[in-house]
């Protein structure tokens, strides 16, 4: 196994998902004006699975969420 994987999120990931944006309050002050509010993982992997051709993809290292690829395709 690698140190490194690159899989797409999964609802089980929401919880990790919001700790990685919990621990970058600056980058959402930027984004949003605001720290990220407590659900704003779930409405973000949400709105990423109603959208066609967007994806999210987990950046992992020795399996633990390190951040995230939002795009759309």
């Amino acid at each position: 196994m690698t140190d490194f994987q690159l899989r797409p999120l999964t609802e089980a990931d929401i919880p990790a998902l919001q700790r990685v944006y919990d621990a970058l309050p600056g980058t959402f002050q930027l984004l949003l004006g605001r720290p990220a509010p407590p659900d704003q993982a779930a409405r973000d992997f949400k709105q990423a699975s109603a959208t066609p051709g967007r994806f999210q993809f987990g950046i992992l290292i020795r399996e633990a969420l390190q951040g995230v690829v939002d795009c759309k395709l």
